[in-house]
């Protein structure tokens, strides 16, 4: 099994504002994970706390492949792609999700 999870960002940082910019008070992510396979969720569980090192203030929820689907969670809140973290580039991926956003953070 290919270790990988895909983040997301929801919430006030990822809309626009139409000129009324508020300062957001955290940052919200969304890890989801393959399957509910141990190896998967572990994975998982190592991507959020490397990401919570990195993100000042985060919320960071968790959701499976299926669970996502089922809750149209990504739909629902309007949630943005940042990208993809590997197992194997786990370094590189997580340095080009934090940079592709401003003022998201720094590892």
């Amino acid at each position: 099994m290919r270790l990988e999870v895909t983040v997301y960002g929801f919430g006030s940082v990822f809309v626009a504002h139409d000129g009324n910019e508020t300062i957001a008070q955290d940052v919200d992510l969304l890890i989801v994970h393959r399957s509910t396979y141990a190896a998967s969720c572990q994975f998982a569980i190592l991507c959020k706390r490397r990401l919570a090192a990195c993100v000042a203030d985060a919320h960071i929820t968790m959701l499976s492949a299926g669970e996502e689907q089922h809750f149209q969670f990504i739909r629902m809140a309007r949630a943005v792609r940042l990208g993809a973290i590997r197992a194997d580039h786990i370094v590189d991926d997580l340095r080009t999700i934090i940079t592709a956003v401003p003022n998201l953070g720094k590892c």
